[in-house]
């Protein structure tokens, strides 16, 4: 971070590298929901780069034509540092409080990102360009509400699948657990949470089984969301 501390009169944490990390997760969410294909979600990762260029390039861009090309750039060198170590590498400068757009000095080789206004025009972007296919009004738009819900749907199938994996594996070690009392065990049930393509609403893990996945109008709680319903599972089966 350029400045660890926020500046006065602000009392508020700096929080910069929280905030890019949840907007560029969120910008490949929205890549991958957003892609003109019908193709499952690739949870192996070989196509996250793909994601996130789909959004950055095609929407997020589309405001600032000069952040074209600034993809793999942000990807590799914010994105993947903080994801990874919580460090950005060699040359980004985060900011918060300067207002300005991002600032490209190849002559000397850094890029300044201020997050509170990357944040700000990612959520512009979302409003602009992808509200409207949320909410079917798009016209000539290279995606649907339905084919969105259907990747998202992938989504929620491959983490499901990996989470009953690691959970069977614990099953099989389960004398490992013998802290856990009975009575823990019998009455805590865990619900996956929503799914919310918001920024700054963190998901909450909810008493009933999940049955419809939020995409938030404008990532706040401003106004309300619109709901993808989703069909019930015929059977036990098909909700592993």
């Amino acid at each position: 971070m350029g400045q660890i501390q926020p500046p006065p009169p602000e009392d508020k944490g700096a929080a910069g590298y929280p905030m890019l990390m949840s907007a560029l997760a969120g910008m490949e969410l929205l890549g991958y929901l957003l892609m003109p294909n019908d193709d499952l979600f690739d949870g192996t990762g070989q196509s996250d780069n793909a994601y996130f260029s789909n959004y950055w390039n095609h929407y997020f861009a589309a405001e600032e034509p000069k952040y074209k090309g600034l993809s793999e750039t942000f990807r590799s060198l914010i994105r993947n540092g903080l994801a990874h170590t919580f460090l950005t590498k060699h040359g980004i400068v985060v900011t918060k409080g300067t207002n300005r757009k991002i600032i490209v000095n190849a002559t000397q080789k850094e890029l300044h990102v201020d997050a509170s206004v990357f944040c700000q025009e990612l959520v512009d972007s979302y409003t602009r360009y992808v509200r409207p296919i949320v909410d079917g009004t798009a016209t000539g738009a290279a995606t649907t509400p339905e084919r969105m819900q259907m990747k998202l749907d992938s989504v929620e199938a491959e983490y499901a699948k990996k989470s009953k994996n690691l959970f069977d594996t614990l099953a099989k070690t389960k004398a490992r657990f013998n802290d856990i009392t009975p009575s823990m065990a019998q009455n805590t049930s865990y619900h996956p949470p929503e799914i919310n393509t918001a920024m700054n609403v963190s998901a909450s893990f909810s008493s009933q089984p999940m049955s419809r996945i939020i995409v938030s109008s404008v990532f706040t709680a401003q106004t309300e969301p619109v709901i993808f319903k989703k069909q019930k599972p015929k059977n036990s089966d098909e909700r592993k």
